[in-house]
């Protein structure tokens, strides 16, 4: 006769059962509220990207020629799901929501592992309000949070069970992780000097270097791409006192998300919570260890400059992680309140819209879009520098190729678009007008703008003007962080016409 499972083996197993289910239903939300958060520039140019032929951005990334900062697991992923789909925008999302869930749940199972803290891990990551803004996004993120989540569950079954089928599991998550975000590297490290500082077996190191090796060899046909990616990401931040200032922002963020600006009474609030929390990790020898599991990748990205606003969910799995040891090895009550605290005016920004840091996820591009193809007419010429314009008015007008700006200038429905950059090569036909998108520029493009708008203001007359998205906070964040240029209206079209004689 076989034997019974065990009350806590039958108990685990429900526990994983409700868990997941408790996430399936997080992940639905996530899906039903994907209106919320907009595509923003970088989601737009890498569903772009993804959309197009895999074999040649592939063969240029081996080549060590790719155009984007991160290796193109992601968009290979995305392009087969683009495929299937028929590049259908309510299903765009899909994927990461899933990938988003299960790094969630997998965080819950290492909490539990370590702690017996699985449904604290839920209800962590579940309230975590940055986690509403970057776990949906298309592309690298969700799935790069996943690959680190699993890399670390991994490394901890390894080491508390033994058996080498784990470790050979976490070679895999390190190997894909590698593939999907350059940064994983350190992610790796960080359990090389967990495991270095938690006085090994030489058997264990020598397994781990092991596991590393192979990584590393699994990893030699994207090293060219990654010796040409360095220096052009390392160390290419902003002066000193700007680069503190906007690393205690993203730490900030973090915690709270962008919606509580730390300059805000929320972010303020927020900001305490973070102290208090970074006191009591200090203090409980338990919470330490897990500090050290976010600290180090954090510090190392905010030393080198990579770390910004979207590669905070490289970040999640450590951040949950080091809150759960907090709620299980400092006083109970307190630290939920400090969370309930810190969370709530993350949730309180998001809500009301007024104590954003960026508009990153929240700037009206399905409407202003929507009001450019309700404005125009054949004949006009449609400027705009922004990708996510760019890829909402594609569901606008009938459109053919990637749904991105034109390298010159394209014809849509009658209609010229072009790039700031290419607006002397793009005339109106007789009658046609100029509408300009304004938005938030690249430093690059500040000067486009200058000289159209010199052209403008001596050539043509302003018949309408639309405005969207007012900053508030335009002026502090112009102030604190000079180098980069925040306009106090997020999106305003202007439609230039001749002058009457």
């Amino acid at each position: 006769m076989g034997t019974q499972p065990s009350d806590s083996a039958q108990g685990n197993t429900r526990g994983r059962a409700w868990a997941a289910g408790v996430l399936a239903a997080y992940g639905l939300f996530l899906f039903l509220t994907n209106a919320l958060v907009i595509i923003s520039e970088d989601e737009a140019n890498i569903a772009s990207a993804a959309g197009t032929s895999m074999r040649e951005w592939v063969a240029a990334a081996l080549a060590g020629q790719a155009g984007f900062h991160h290796p193109p697991l992601s968009e290979v992923v995305l392009h087969f799901w683009l495929r299937w789909t028929g590049e259908r925008l309510a299903l765009l999302r899909v994927p990461s929501i899933v990938f988003y869930c299960l790094a969630l749940w997998i965080v819950a199972e290492t909490a539990e592992l370590l702690w017996g803290r699985r449904w604290t891990a839920v209800a962590l990551g579940v309230a975590w309000p940055a986690g509403f803004l970057l776990g949906r996004p298309a592309g690298w993120y969700a799935l790069s949070m996943l690959e680190v989540a699993g890399l670390g569950w991994c490394y901890f079954l390894w080491r508390k069970t033994g058996p080498a089928r784990y470790l050979a599991a976490m070679t895999v998550w390190a190997v894909a992780l590698a593939y999907t975000n350059y940064f994983g590297w350190v992610f790796l490290a960080t359990l090389g000097a967990d495991l270095l500082l938690s006085q090994p077996q030489r058997r264990q190191i020598v397994q781990f270097l092991g596991a590393a090796a192979i990584s590393i060899l699994a990893f030699l046909p994207l090293a060219t791409e990654l010796l040409n990616k360095l220096p052009g990401e390392v160390g290419q931040g902003p002066r000193l006192l700007p680069a503190l200032l906007r690393d205690a922002y993203l730490a900030h963020s973090l915690l709270a998300s962008e919606m509580a600006a730390p300059w805000t009474w929320p972010g303020m609030v927020a900001a305490a919570c973070g102290a208090g929390f970074l006191w009591m990790g200090l203090e409980r020898a338990g919470s330490r260890r897990a500090l050290l599991w976010l600290a180090l990748p954090l510090g190392i990205g905010f030393a080198t400059g990579v770390v910004s606003g979207v590669r905070l969910i490289l970040f999640g799995p450590g951040l949950l992680l080091f809150l759960a040891s907090v709620l299980e090895f400092s006083p109970r009550r307190m630290a939920s309140v400090l969370v309930a605290a810190a969370f709530g005016v993350g949730w309180i920004g998001m809500f009301t819209g007024r104590f954003a840091g960026t508009h990153r996820y929240t700037e009206p591009w399905p409407e202003a879009a929507a009001r450019v193809a309700g404005l125009s007419r054949p004949g006009d010429v449609i400027l705009c520098n922004h990708p996510s314009f760019y890829f909402y008015v594609s569901y606008q007008f009938p459109w053919e190729g990637p749904r991105r700006a034109p390298n010159l200038t394209m014809r849509v429905a009658g209609r010229t678009l072009a790039p700031l950059y290419r607006w002397r090569l793009a005339a109106p036909e007789p009658g046609g007008r100029f509408i300009y998108v304004r938005t938030a520029l690249m430093p690059w493009g500040v000067s486009d703008e200058k000289s159209f708008l010199e052209y403008a203001a001596k050539d043509l007359r302003l018949a309408e003007e639309v405005r969207y998205d007012r900053d508030r906070s335009a002026e502090p964040k112009n102030r604190w962080f000079p180098e980069a240029r925040q306009p106090e209206w997020r999106i305003r079209i202007e439609v230039w016409e001749r002058k009457q004689p």
